[in-house]
C-alpha cells in the first residue's frame, strides 16, 4: 500500500512536449521516494529471488566494477512526484509497433543526468547517442547476434577465475537487467524538459524531444473538448488525468488479436498477458485464447 501513494493536485495538464498525434497520454502525482523504500519485496518477487533488490542497490554503490552510485541519494531524491505516460504506435503494425514513454519529473535535472550517465557508461549493453545536443542512452539490440558456442569438457565445465558467480553482485544486476530487457528490449533513456524520460524505442523519444508547444497535445481540438467536459465532471483536486483516442489506442492490440499474433506481441500489455496466461516456461509462446479471425 505504501507504494501506491498518489498525492492530490489542483490541476494536471499535458506538457508542451507531448506530441499532438499520440494515441494516449495520462499523468498523475506519485510519492516515488516512499514507493522506492517499499519496493524490495516486489522486485524480489518479479526476479524470483529473495534479497535481489538490496543486493543490486548495494552493488551499484559499492562494486568496484559497477557505476558506484547511491540510487536513493543520487537519483530517487532528485525526482519529483509528477509521472506521465505517453502511448502511440508505428506503422505497419506488427509485434513491435507499440511505443511508450515514461516521464518522471526531475527536481534536479543536472544531477539526474549525471547519475544516468555514470550508470549507463559502465554498461556494455548501452550506447551513447547525441541528438540535437541531448545525450540519449540506447539499449543495444543483440537479438541478431550469433550466440556463443560453449563446449563442455569431459568431467564437467572448467571453472575460470573470471567466471561470474551466480550469486555475485554483477550476476544479480544481470538478472534484473534481463527482466528489464524483456519488458523494454529497445529502450532509450535521457534527461530533458526537466524530466527523466524512459522510452520503449528511440524513435518515440526523438519525437518527444522535437515537439514544441505550438504542436503539442494540449493544443488539439479533441483534447480541449475532453478537458472541458471532464473538468465539469471531476473538479479539482485530482489524482489522475488522462486522454486517449480509443480507436488508435486499441488498434495495435486489435490487429494482433485479429491475426492471432497477440502472444508474440512485444508490447508491455502483450507481455503482461503472456505472464498471466502463459505456462511460465522461458521462451515458450502461449496459445491465443480468442479467435480473432472473425473480428471486423
Amino acid at each position: 500500500a505504501r507504494m501506491l501513494r498518489f498525492p492530490e493536485s489542483s490541476e494536471i495538464q499535458p506538457f508542451g512536449w507531448v506530441p499532438a498525434g499520440v494515441s494516449s497520454w495520462s499523468s498523475l502525482q506519485w510519492d516515488i521516494e516512499t514507493a522506492f523504500q517499499s519496493a524490495e519485496s516486489l522486485v524480489d518477487d518479479v526476479v524470483g529471488e529473495k534479497g535481489v533488490f538490496d543486493d543490486v542497490i548495494a552493488s551499484l554503490k559499492e562494486d568496484p566494477d559497477g557505476p558506484q552510485i547511491d540510487v536513493e541519494a543520487d537519483l530517487i531524491a532528485c525526482l519529483g512526484k509528477k509521472v506521465s505516460l505517453i502511448g502511440d504506435y508505428e506503422e505497419p503494425i506488427d509485434i513491435d509497433s507499440d511505443r511508450l514513454v515514461i516521464a518522471i519529473e526531475a527536481i534536479d535535472p543536472e544531477k539526474v543526468a549525471a547519475t544516468v550517465g555514470k550508470s549507463m557508461s559502465t554498461d556494455p549493453d548501452m550506447r551513447r547517442i547525441e541528438e540535437n545536443g541531448v545525450v540519449i542512452w540506447e539499449l543495444i539490440d543483440r537479438s541478431m547476434e550469433i550466440p556463443t558456442l560453449e563446449i563442455e569438457t569431459p568431467g564437467g565445465i572448467i571453472a575460470h577465475a573470471d567466471q561470474e558467480e551466480e550469486d555475485s553482485p554483477s550476476a544479480r544486476r544481470r538478472k534484473l537487467r534481463e527482466k528489464e530487457e524483456k519488458l523494454l528490449p529497445h529502450s532509450a533513456v535521457t534527461v530533458a524538459h526537466g524530466h527523466l524520460l524512459i522510452a520503449s524505442h528511440r524513435d518515440i523519444l526523438e519525437r518527444v524531444l522535437a515537439t514544441s508547444d505550438s504542436d503539442s497535445l494540449a493544443t488539439t481540438g479533441d483534447y480541449k473538448r475532453m478537458d472541458t467536459v471532464l473538468k465539469k465532471l471531476y473538479p479539482s483536486p485530482v489524482i489522475l488525468w488522462g486522454f486517449g483516442r480509443s480507436d488508435e489506442s486499441i488498434r495495435p492490440a486489435f490487429e494482433m488479436l485479429k491475426r492471432g499474433a497477440m502472444p508474440k506481441s512485444k508490447s508491455v500489455t502483450g507481455q503482461l498477458l503472456n505472464s498471466l496466461l502463459g505456462d511460465g516456461e522461458p521462451g515458450s509462446v502461449r496459445d491465443q485464447k480468442i479467435d480473432g479471425s472473425t473480428l471486423p
